[in-house]
């Protein structure tokens, strides 16, 4: 009996107290959007139960705030209050109930029980009636007393011990002997901490247990113990697989929850760790989904994705926590990649930049080699990092720089006979992706540079048909983004955010959303007002349903509107957007809740309503003047610095949209050698649209020089 065991008597004591109870294992954040997800479909909430895990959980979380109804929620586990604090209900309706080895959460609470050990004669009963409610108390008190003490008094220890015993059909007195045999029991009679005492008492008592079993019931117990202990799939290990390493799975095992312990023992063993650790990365890198080859949006398999990710995650937290942490394989960080990417297209940022830091830490030792799997991997981390803000522009450009240089190389010490259609799209894609950081940096001259290189490789890989205009949407997009940006509002509104309709798509539903987004910015940029005000309220709806009404982007889409609104002069819209989006700012950047912030402060002045404007507008300041101090080092000294609008635009990324987008720093202030490399592909392609080979495309775009890249903590121009 521990804290979870205590919660769920909890539960059923008071059961008659409450209309309902929800559970929810809360040791991750993804296990917790998960359970809220759980609930809103088990309300039959109308949310798709095949939709969105964060539109799920902002539909549950209304629902506690909304309900009149008695309810209980209990948090099982819970290891970090940052994991929580987006998922808690922010009304008094109900109660909330915490369970955690975190001594800090106490701070969120009302009340605190802090589970002690039982006293020796209480351990002793606990354990005589867990073994056998008939046994004679008298009799065998005596060592229930003593087994009790080595436990620590530790009920759930004490429950393990009564466990064993009834299996083993081992008498009390044969267990203590054992247990006071075992090599590191005397460590457990010791005066140390109740935490020490606590993790050392299930130990010894798990690894008398672990004995009993064969090596290959132990291996998979090992493996076992690398994933997430709640709701292991079960496809995870029945699946066919071809892996010698993995030939243990077909032998029949026993699952045990030794999870913690487990992976302690396993830190003292580092080559069984590295085997272990190898299995686990594989079998789950067979089941999670590889992203595109080429890049592209694969939403209709979000699904699995979802089932894999809190595994993935599972392992990487292994890792990460390990005290000799085994060595990463190139799969391991490619896996890591992966799941950062689900998670960046399902707006889950925090768990898509955590997967990202990870994966590129793991590839850092397969530098000279990998060149592709590493672009992919510096891909996604430009990717993630591009939805902060100038926070992380440095780190953004540094990665997409980096995704250039791979593909550049690969691509130089190949055979051109051997360089494939799908090895070249993903180089254009590479030169594209430039764009849109060079877009956040407001260097639209350079955007249309290498937005129009990405659309030239691509025509004369994969000429004019539907696939090639498919593939050329985001470079479209880029370019004509920063021809609005320039002013050329004319040639800017003749591009087509979503010509083949493919938002009705599934697997490209996410991604045409943001070229909408676009579409409308443009729009309102050149003065379409309510073109933009139509556009935006069709995505607002979209985002809504796909990431909740406070994901990220949908927040976004609330501060574009309240944008077209001002600029409409209808300042009670404008406001009533803007606070909406502000009621849960918690997915937002500091950097666009700061610009929020401003925005609102501005249209209250307007108002007269300057108490609230004031407080708004220090808070926000302060933020804005903190970031560009630290950030904004690249501005040349020679430019004048943007006026106070187009400062907090700034400071956002482009995707967040803006109202004041314009021609800030010239050609070539970040990226003045990659853009000469550019321009001499650029030649070397001419004007020709026909479609070439793949072996004469790669001839053409051989080079005998590599890509220089700045290093990630600088961000200054070359």
């Amino acid at each position: 009996m521990g804290k979870t065991q205590l919660a769920i008597e909890y539960t059923y004591e008071y059961r008659d107290h409450f209309d309902c109870v929800v559970w929810i294992s809360a040791e991750t954040e993804s296990e917790i959007a998960n359970g809220m997800a759980a609930l809103a479909n088990r309300l039959q909430m109308g949310v798709d139960k095949d939709g969105n895990d964060r539109a799920s959980m902002e539909a549950a979380r209304t629902w506690l705030e909304s309900t009149d109804k008695r309810w209980l929620l209990v948090f099982d586990n819970v290891n970090r209050w940052e994991n929580l604090k987006g998922y808690w209900p922010s009304c008094a309706a109900g109660a909330i109930l915490i369970t955690s080895q975190v001594s800090e959460l106490s701070r969120a609470s009302n009340w605190v029980i802090d589970l002690r050990p039982l006293a020796p004669h209480e351990g002793a009963h606990f354990l005589i009636s867990q073994i056998d409610g008939n046994m004679n108390f008298d009799e065998h008190m005596k060592a229930a007393n003593l087994v009790s003490r080595a436990v620590g008094g530790h009920p759930l220890a004490i429950v393990h011990v009564a466990g064993y015993i009834r299996q083993s059909q081992m008498s009390l007195e044969e267990f203590l002997t054992l247990l006071q045999n075992r090599q590191q029991s005397a460590r457990i009679f010791n005066e140390d901490t109740i935490v020490f005492q606590y993790d050392k008492s299930l130990r010894v008592v798990h690894d008398i247990a672990l004995q009993q079993l064969n090596p290959q019931s132990l291996k998979l117990a090992q493996v076992l113990s690398m994933l997430s202990p709640d709701g292991i799939p079960k496809e995870i290990l029945s699946a066919e697989h071809d892996e010698p390493a993995l030939n243990f799975l077909r032998a029949d095992g026993n699952l045990r929850s030794l999870q913690l312990n487990l992976l302690q023992n396993l830190d003292e063993k580092p080559s069984e760790l590295q085997s272990i650790f190898d299995a686990v990365v594989s079998l789950t890198r067979r089941m999670f989904p590889r992203q595109s080859p080429v890049q592209f949006p694969q939403n209709n398999l979000w699904d699995k994705c979802k089932t894999y990710s809190v595994q993935a995650m599972s392992i990487m937290n292994v890792h990460t926590t390990s005290a000799r942490p085994p060595e990463c394989s190139i799969n391991y960080a490619l896996l890591l990649s992966d799941v950062s990417n689900y998670f960046w297209e399902r707006n889950i940022f925090g768990d898509a930049l955590r997967a990202s830091d990870a994966a590129e830490h793991a590839c850092q030792r397969f530098i000279g080699s990998h060149e592709v799997i590493r672009a992919d991997i510096h891909t996604i981390s430009g990717a993630v990092r591009d939805t902060y803000g100038i926070s992380e522009r440095p780190k953004t450009l540094y990665h997409y720089e980096m995704a250039v240089a791979l593909r550049q190389e690969c691509l130089n010490k190949s055979n051109a006979a051997d360089v494939t259609r799908e090895d070249l799209w993903n180089y254009a894609n590479a030169w594209g992706n430039m764009s849109p950081i060079l877009m956040d940096y407001e260097c639209y001259e350079d955007v249309i540079l290498y937005a129009d290189l990405a659309l030239k490789i691509k025509r004369r890989l994969l000429g004019s048909g539907r696939e090639s205009v498919i593939a050329c949407y985001e470079q479209h997009r880029n370019k004509h983004v920063a021809l609005a940006a320039l002013g050329n509002f004319e040639e800017a509104g003749k591009w087509e955010a979503d010509p083949e309709n493919c938002i009705d798509d599934p697997t490209y539903a996410a991604i045409m959303i943001r070229y909408h987004f676009f579409h409308a910015n443009i729009s309102m940029l050149g003065g379409r007002l309510e073109e933009a005000d139509d556009t935006l309220r069709n995505v607002l709806d979209k985002r809504t349903e796909l990431f909740g009404p406070s994901g990220r982007s949908t927040l976004d889409t609330y501060y574009l509107l309240a944008m077209v609104e001002l600029a409409k002069r209808n300042y009670e819209a404008a406001e009533k957007y803007l606070r909406k989006a502000l009621q849960r700012p918690e997915e937002w950047t500091d950097e666009a809740l700061a610009r929020a912030k401003y925005r609102l402060a501005r249209i209250l002045l307007l108002k007269k309503e300057d108490k609230e404007a004031q407080i708004l507008l220090k808070e926000a300041s302060k933020v804005r003047a903190n970031f560009w101090e630290t950030y904004a080092k690249y501005w040349p000294t020679n430019i004048p610095l943007p006026d106070e609008d187009a400062m907090y635009d700034h400071i956002v990324p482009a995707e967040a949209g803006r109202s004041t987008m314009t021609r800030l720093l010239p050609s070539a202030t970040m990226t003045a050698k990659l853009n000469e490399i550019c321009r001499e592909l650029q030649l070397r392609l001419g004007s020709s649209e026909v479609e070439l080979t793949t072996q004469e495309l790669a001839e053409t775009l051989q080079t005998t020089f590599s890509i220089p890249v700045r290093n990630q903590a600088l961000d200054s121009p070359f």
